[in-house]
């Protein structure tokens, strides 16, 4: 399937964003294209909330992802997991740190995931 970021529902639109490369490309759970788009799709989809910060001001985040896409993500020195699509996740993030993962079913190029860093 590819995935056509136009501005607009028109053809003219539809043939711009072609031609200026918005486009992501999904197949079997795996998404692909340029790094800032799959940022975006990500950041769009996911949603983040700090559920509560302890006495260290280690804080307790839930990532609940509003779309119909699997992600598999990997907090540094973590072993992955996944946010199912319609579902919410849970995990800790150190105080006055933001939150890192990278997408790992997520590609820009054949050996590249995106990092993303979430202000919380």
């Amino acid at each position: 399937m590819t995935l056509i970021f136009a501005k607009e529902n028109t053809l003219e639109a539809l043939r711009e964003a072609i031609e200026a490369r918005r486009t992501l490309a999904y197949s079997f759970g795996t998404i692909a294209g340029d790094e800032q788009l799959l940022k975006d799709l990500f950041t769009a989809s996911v949603r983040t909330s700090v559920l509560h910060t302890d006495a260290k001001g280690r804080r307790t985040v839930s990532l609940t992802n509003n779309s119909s896409v699997q992600y598999v993500l990997r907090l540094p020195g973590q072993n992955p997991f996944i946010l199912n699509p319609f579902s919410t996740v849970t995990t800790t993030v150190a105080q006055n740190r933001p939150l890192r993962l990278t997408v790992e079913n997520m590609w820009y190029s054949e050996q590249d995931h995106p990092q993303i860093e979430l202000m919380l």
